[in-house]
């Protein structure tokens, strides 16, 4: 009878779940602590991956909004507007004048050409030019006047002084272009007068587009007595 009641209690020992120690609940919470730890992480660094390979998509959704608005405003006839569509991004002055296209390949539209006509001064304009280099973007602003040349008809000159790359600024007192860096002066249509500059200033490609004003930006070598494009 002592033997099997000894059996017995052995038996019932050996079939009660036994207690977890203490470190393996810990460990198991040190796990589910690092492992959320992990997940949080990751996703904060991927998010901005999910950023990268999305920028184009989102970019181009962009301009062809701005496309669209500006379009959308533009008094400019059907054959105008798709001649537009078509082509890459134009805004006008002081907007974003180019997508996806180098600066010089694209052309800026600088108001209607009547009344530019009727200027008895030059005026200055700033506008945006957009370059894209893979997915980077850049816009640099530049400035212009629009002003006439000798025979009376529309000039658009750039405002970088053709010796070292100041700005060049027009001074309506003395009826004359001044560049503040060297003082070399130039006349209303942009002629040499007076300084170091080897050159007049740099007229820039123009054209006349539905009545309007279009201007192509380009940049010009200095120290140079004739204009030479940079590529």
């Amino acid at each position: 009878m002592q033997r099997m009641s000894a059996t017995n209690d052995s038996s019932a020992l050996s079939s009660s779940p036994a207690a977890a120690p203490a470190g393996a609940i810990s460990r198991r919470r040190a796990a589910w602590l690092l492992g959320l730890g992990s997940g949080v992480a990751a996703g904060l660094m991927g998010f901005p991956l999910v950023r990268f390979f999305l920028y184009p998509l989102t970019a181009q959704a962009a301009t062809k909004r701005r496309r669209l608005a500006y379009l959308a405003a533009s008094p400019e006839p059907l054959q105008q507007v798709w001649w537009r569509l078509r082509r890459p991004w134009s805004g006008p002055a002081g907007a974003t004048a180019a997508a996806s296209a180098p600066a010089s390949a694209v052309w800026t539209d600088l108001g209607p050409a009547a009344p530019l006509r009727a200027l008895t001064a030059p005026k200055k304009l700033v506008i945006a030019l957009e370059t894209s280099d893979g997915w980077q973007t850049r816009v640099s602003h530049q400035a212009v006047y629009i002003t006439h040349n000798p025979r009376g008809g529309l000039r658009v000159l750039s405002a970088v002084c053709p010796h070292l790359g100041c700005a060049v600024a027009w001074e309506a007192a003395k009826d004359d272009f001044h560049c503040p860096c060297h003082n070399s002066v130039f006349s209303a249509d942009g002629a040499y007068e007076s300084g170091p500059a080897p050159r007049g200033m740099d007229a820039l490609p123009i054209r006349i587009v539905a009545g309007r004003l279009q201007v192509r930006y380009q940049y010009y070598r200095n120290l140079l007595p004739r204009k030479v494009r940079l590529s």
